[in-house]
Formats: C-alpha cells, sequence, structure tokens
C-alpha cells in the first residue's frame, strides 16, 4: 500500500473485520484469513478538497439481512468549486456499500444534520453513531446528542446525550463500543485531583443512558475492557493502564512510546507516532465484493 495514502483514521472493527479509512480509499480486512479488499470508487469520489476524503465512516452489521455494511458521508459539490464554502452552502449526504453486495448506493433523505469530518463511526446492535458538527454559520445548530443510522432500515435519528453531562463538556467526551454497548466518557468533576471520569452506557431501544461507572484518572481515557477481578483497561496516548475498581489504583500495563518498527524499504529502525487500538475477536466471515 506504500504510496497508496499518506493519512489513516481510526479503524472500525465488526465481527473480525476491520475497516481502514484512509485520506484516498477505504479498506476492509480480516486479519484471521489474511483477505484485503480495496472498497471501490463511487460516482461521489470526485466531491474531494485537494484530492483528498474529508469523509465519516463506518462499518456495521445489518441485523435483519446479516449483510455487513460500510458507510460514509460525502459533499455534495467539491470545495474546489466554492473554496470558501460552508459546509451547509456545499451539502452533506451519506451513501452505503453493502459488502457482497454491490457497489455504492446512496443513502435518502440526507441526514439532518453534517458529521463531524474525519472521524470514524461506533457501530452497535444494528446502528452507527456520529458526532454532529457545530459549523458557527449554521443558522440551525444541531441538538445536544449524537446523530445515529439504523442499517436496517437506513433511517437516521439525533439521540441526546446524558442528561447529567454537563453541555460544557459536549466537544470532549468519548465514544466507545464494549460488551455489545455504546460507553460515552467524560470528565464530571476539576476537584478532587485526579479528576472523575463518569462512563455511560447507551440502552438503545429506549434511546437512555445510563450510569455506569465514575473513576478517577486526570485524563480522559478510552476503557478497552473489563479485566478480571473487578479491573478495566484504559487506553490514553500511547500508554495501556489497568484501573482496579474497588481501590481507584490505576497502573501502567503497557508503554508503547518506545516501539520502533523497521521500514520495508530502507531497512532502518523507526519510530511509532501513533496508535490505534481496538478490542479485536478473531472470525471467520469471508470478505467478497
Amino acid at each position: 500500500m506504500d504510496g497508496e495514502f499518506s493519512m489513516l483514521c481510526y479503524f472500525a472493527h465488526c465481527d473480525g473485520l476491520v475497516l481502514i479509512p484512509t485520506d484516498t480509499k477505504l479498506y476492509l480486512f480480516n486479519p484471521a484469513t489474511s483477505d484485503a479488499v480495496t472498497l471501490p470508487k463511487s460516482s461521489n469520489d470526485n466531491l474531494q478538497h485537494d484530492g483528498v476524503y474529508h469523509s465519516a465512516a463506518g462499518l456495521g452489521l445489518d441485523p435483519r439481512t446479516g449483510k455487513y455494511k460500510v458507510v460514509r458521508s460525502f459533499y455534495r459539490c467539491s470545495w474546489d468549486d466554492d473554496p470558501l464554502a460552508s459546509i451547509d452552502r456545499v451539502g452533506m449526504g451519506m451513501e452505503v456499500f453493502t459488502v457482497g453486495g454491490g457497489g455504492w448506493r446512496e443513502i435518502l433523505p440526507n441526514p439532518p444534520y453534517p458529521v463531524e469530518r474525519w472521524q470514524t463511526a461506533r457501530a452497535v446492535n444494528g446502528f452507527m453513531f456520529w458526532h454532529m458538527n457545530k459549523v458557527r454559520d449554521r443558522h440551525e445548530q444541531p441538538p445536544r446528542g449524537l446523530l445515529s443510522l439504523s442499517l436496517e432500515d437506513e433511517a437516521f435519528a439525533v439521540i441526546g446525550l446524558p442528561d447529567s453531562l454537563d453541555p460544557a463538556l459536549d466537544d470532549t467526551f468519548m465514544l466507545d463500543v464494549l460488551h455489545g454497548e455504546l460507553w460515552l466518557s467524560a470528565h464530571t468533576s476539576e476537584m478532587p485531583s485526579p479528576r472523575t471520569m463518569t462512563i455511560w452506557a447507551l440502552c438503545v431501544e429506549e434511546s437512555r443512558w445510563k450510569r455506569r461507572y465514575s473513576i478517577c484518572v486526570s485524563d480522559v481515557c478510552h476503557p478497552m475492557g473489563l479485566a478480571p477481578f473487578d479491573g478495566m483497561v484504559l487506553w490514553s496516548g500511547f500508554t495501556l493502564y489497568r484501573y482496579d475498581l474497588p481501590s481507584s489504583e490505576l497502573t501502567i500495563e503497557c508503554d508503547m512510546d518506545g516501539l520502533r518498527y523497521q521500514g520495508r524499504r530502507a531497512r532502518t529502525w523507526k519510530n511509532l507516532f501513533a496508535f490505534n487500538v481496538k478490542p479485536y475477536t478473531e472470525s471467520l466471515v469471508p470478505i467478497t465484493l
């Protein structure tokens, strides 16, 4: 893949399949079987800016058909046609690719609000979720919430944020999928030090958030899973932590700041500058276009 892209977005994982969004193309692969494909171009591939995608993508399972779907956003016209255009003026749409079911097709009607660029949707229980874009020159700002898409009927909706979440934190919370649930994590207190991070879980059927955990950490971390004996694995920056829930003790499990890799061409060791950590479960799901 040398030279095919210069930027990666966060990976998406669903039932052993992994989606890699880049600044030029979307790639889908199964690490367990070594199957890998480049998703085909669509009629909207020319709607870019400086030859680069600014889309938001996602991967999920349609529970009605049992098919996997890749969804991405696009813009109705190119920024090159109007370099000063806002997202409102350019217009945002979304399209879906059913794995093993043909090419790209547009989802209609359009999403009610644009989503933030360069994000990867969180998918759980047949739904995808995105942060919505708060554009300064919009006449109508989006409500406090997440944009959701049902993969079954391909209908958009807005899911409100937890009532107890401070509106000042609307731009700082994190979304993760663990144990079949969408988790939202945010700092909810400045004092005492270290600060408290609260984790809510979404009940999709009821569009209701339930507070799950409050833990004492200085930074907002991605929860990666529950560990044996009342522990939780957290990820922040270059470090994986274990948090002991009864004692509130935080310990380093793995520090990846010193990891290096050997370049394919020069055969020299290089430093890693970014990490994309995802819980992963192996499967034999085939990939066919």
